[in-house]
């Protein structure tokens, strides 16, 4: 009984929590990488049972910070990696209860001409709290 209480306790101070807390207190898991051709693999690791739209909030806000961290200020999302439940989209393991997401992106100081609906100013994203909309361009080729 009182490990159900531990549990509900720890769940319910996890949802409280906010990003700024999270990102301070270690109790999720940012990380970042290279893709092949150069862009950034942003990834925010978490429960499972944490809700998708705060997953995705979190690691929009991510995103932002590390464009604007390096020194840029607009990026966009060329793919979602994001995954769940042990398999990863490179074919590696993770627990059985975590979420992970993941973006690669792009990130550039100037906006580019084509596909500027798709870029995000990393400020505004931050200033929203990384409540936007997200926005993929599907740039695989059709049938």
């Amino acid at each position: 009984m009182k490990c159900h209480l531990a549990l509900f306790i720890a769940s319910l101070l996890f949802f409280c929590t906010g990003y700024h807390e999270m990102k301070s207190t270690g109790s999720s898991g940012y990380g970042q990488s290279k893709s092949e051709n150069g862009n950034l693999i942003i990834t925010f690791s978490v429960l499972a049972f944490t809700p998708e739209s705060r997953i995705k909030r979190f690691l929009m806000l991510r995103c932002a910070e590390v464009t604007l961290e390096s020194y840029c200020t607009y990026f966009r999302i060329v793919n979602d990696l994001s995954y769940e439940n042990g398999k990863t989209p490179y074919g590696g393991q993770i627990g059985d209860n975590t979420h992970e997401s993941a973006f690669e992106i792009e990130i550039t100081q100037n906006l580019p001409e084509t596909d500027k609906d798709y870029y995000y100013k990393a400020q505004d994203v931050v200033d929203a709290g990384g409540s936007v909309e997200i926005k993929i361009k599907d740039y695989s080729p059709r049938r």
